[in-house]
């Protein structure tokens, strides 16, 4: 019954934190916006990336990506490759955004991890580039520099059309970091599962057996001390016993030879 009610206690507390920081978070927004936005935005934002990375994969595989029936088409053997790099792309999408959630409970929750958080912060900043560079291999092809981007150029004295324009790469950056950020702002809305209540209870059950075998120990300990100290005392008084019937000795010998 303990077990359950710490596990609820706490799971409690997570679901009131949740709805907190949501109620901060979307307070500004319609209601129908901000509902829409937390039902669907991390997975629009996915799919996005998903479709980016799965492109990505693919190139280099086949000449001509836009033409895969035909006598230069992709053949049986080639179009199982597309097919299959493809879903791989599409896989390597939102690890970004786990290592970020994975590198916040490792430097937030104790026992603090250090060897995760590294490998989490790495992996969170490797996998990030790669959907930036995702996104500007598709959009530096088609994407041309504007009248915006030829007078942020001019202000630091760069003329010309450049092959990366500051379009291109604010484009580029929007849904990477829109999914980073989305998944750092939702830090409080991670469900309590019952994997995470059980491993708390588990863990309240370890702190009070750690603390019953403490109590006995200690109680040991007293005992010990106790039993030692009685012992020290009735040694002390048959140390004294002896004594004093070894004097009532010698008197009885010198009272019989005069």
């Amino acid at each position: 019954m303990a077990q359950v009610n710490h596990g609820a206690s706490a799971g409690d507390q997570m679901n009131h934190d949740a709805s907190a920081v949501d109620q901060a978070m979307h307070a500004a927004l319609p209601n129908w916006y901000a509902a829409f936005q937390k039902t669907f935005g991390l997975s629009f934002l996915i799919l996005c990336s998903a479709y980016l990375m799965g492109k990505l994969a693919t190139l280099g595989w086949v000449a001509d990506l836009q033409t895969p029936f035909g006598p230069h088409g992709w053949g049986w053997f080639n179009a199982a490759g597309v097919i299959l790099f493809f879903l791989g792309g599409v896989t390597i999408a939102g690890i970004a955004l786990t290592c970020s959630v994975s590198f916040v409970r490792a430097v937030t929750v104790r026992p603090r991890q250090p060897i995760l958080a590294l490998f989490t912060l790495l992996g969170m900043v490797v996998f990030f580039g790669i959907e930036v560079w995702a996104s500007l291999s598709e959009r530096s092809t088609y994407l041309v520099a504007t009248p915006a981007d030829k007078a942020v150029l001019a202000a630091f004295g760069i003329h010309g059309t450049p092959p990366i324009s500051p379009t291109v790469l604010v484009v580029s950056l929007m849904f990477p970091l829109g999914t980073l950020y989305f998944g750092f702002v939702q830090q409080g809305r991670i469900r309590t599962t019952a994997a995470d209540l059980a491993d708390e209870a588990a863990a309240y059950d370890r702190r009070i057996l750690r603390a019953k075998k403490q109590a006995q120990l200690r109680v040991v300990r007293a005992r010990g001390l106790v039993g030692a100290a009685r012992a020290a005392v009735d040694a002390a008084r048959q140390d004294g016993s002896a004594d004093g019937e070894m004097g009532d000795t010698s008197q009885s010998d010198t009272a019989d030879f005069p």
